[in-house]
């Protein structure tokens, strides 16, 4: 369980906590989202604002004060049940508090389906999202060094390579090892496809008289050496998740190995 060293902190992230389940109901963000068919959308966007954490939280405990209702799923309520409560405050004597605070006014199939949506978010998806929640890029803010693992740290200098790994997995919906790699080798595919192509129109400027379709034939080379250089940036962004995502998964089961309490100092 997390613990905090002083009320001050404590007091830091309940209010966080508070502040995530505000962006959930402010202007009924989360009805409208799941009405107008952008739930998951809308499910990333308050991740990358508030926290995976943080999200998970307030799901959470929104099922589980309500174990009773039906329209939440039995595996939406098992996830829920696993999810690790908000700690008690420093001192807290008595009955544990329970924290109807964080819970969520909104119609139970709409909370059953954001639920199912999160869980769902697995796989390298959820490995990038969290390792970005620990280096502190989720929310927004910069890490503190003393609480970031040196190799995270490293990593901050490619912010914008995570950033674009974790885009291009959440665009194509890749979830694991072997999505990837069926993708990485359809765009080897296209990349021969195109370098053939382009081959052969050098091979026509060599054999041509006509300056005016010579010129027609450069602009063609031009356009496929355009798309070959946007595929080979994603073929080496591919590259990057597979080699990336097993350090990842190195460094997870390390922490998890070290320590089941993680202390904020």
């Amino acid at each position: 369980m997390k613990t905090y060293d002083n009320a001050d902190k404590w007091r830091q992230e309940f209010r966080a906590v508070i502040d995530c389940k505000n962006a959930f109901t402010e202007n009924a963000a989360l009805s409208r989202s799941y009405h107008d068919r952008k739930l998951p959308e809308f499910l990333k966007e308050i991740i990358v604002a508030h926290g995976w954490d943080r999200v998970r939280q307030v799901l959470a405990a929104t099922v589980n004060h309500a174990p009773w209702n039906g329209r939440y799923d039995h595996t939406v309520k098992e996830w829920a049940a696993r999810v690790e409560p908000f700690p008690q405050f420093s001192g807290h004597q008595g009955e544990p508090r329970d924290f109807y605070e964080f819970c969520l006014n909104t119609h139970p199939v709409i909370v059953n389906d954001t639920a199912r949506l999160l869980r769902k978010l697995t796989g390298l998806q959820a490995l990038y999202f969290h390792y970005l929640y620990k280096m502190g890029i989720l929310p927004r803010q910069r890490a503190s060094n003393k609480r970031t693992h040196f190799l995270l740290r490293e990593d901050i200098r490619y912010l914008d390579q995570l950033t674009a790994q974790t885009k291009l997995l959440c665009t194509h919906r890749i979830e694991n090892k072997e999505q990837l790699l069926t993708y990485r080798y359809g765009l080897e595919q296209e990349m021969e496809s195109l370098a053939a192509a382009r081959k052969s129109l050098y091979n026509r400027i060599g054999r041509c008289k006509d300056d005016g379709q010579i010129a027609a034939y450069k602009q063609q080379i031009s356009e496929l050496s355009k798309k070959l250089s946007l595929l080979r940036k994603e073929v080496k962004l591919c590259s990057g998740i597979l080699s990336r995502s097993e350090e990842m998964k190195i460094m997870k089961r390390r922490r998890r190995n070290k320590t089941s309490r993680w202390s904020w100092k």
